[in-house]
């Protein structure tokens, strides 16, 4: 601020007077300011940048969290849902074979039961034949 002070003392004392040296503090004053402002305001924009890269940087970091949660989420239902079919399959296969076991023994039952019959029709049975021993 001296300088445009002494700026302007040496225009009044050159004799340009008053009017000049008021003219010139002012246009200093407005240079100094708009440079102080346009420093301050690159320092802001710079400042500005700076937290919004931040804040991108924590959103992708986020954003990166979030997917390798759904792809574990994702891995487990699938690992879940391969465990389960292979459980029914293993117990469709389960129940299938007791099924064809039981077919197969009332296959052997229906045989027995047929021999015994007709063991039963060739021979002469009577109940009132039955000995007293």
């Amino acid at each position: 601020m001296g300088n445009i002070a002494d700026a302007s003392m040496l225009l009044r004392a050159l004799g340009y007077g008053i009017f000049p040296a008021v003219i010139v503090l002012v246009y200093l004053t407005i240079t100094i300011t708009t440079k102080f402002l346009g420093s301050k305001q690159d320092k802001d924009r710079i400042e500005h940048m700076a937290k919004w890269d931040s804040m991108i940087d924590v959103q992708r970091q986020a954003i990166s969290k979030q997917a390798l949660t759904m792809e574990s989420i994702i891995k487990t239902h699938q690992d879940e849902t391969t465990r389960l079919i292979d459980n029914h399959r293993e117990e469709t296969d389960r129940m299938y074979k007791l099924y064809e076991r039981q077919a197969d023994s009332l296959d052997v039952i229906s045989h027995n039961l047929s021999i015994q019959s007709r063991i039963l029709e060739t021979k002469h049975f009577c109940p009132n034949d039955i000995k007293k021993g």
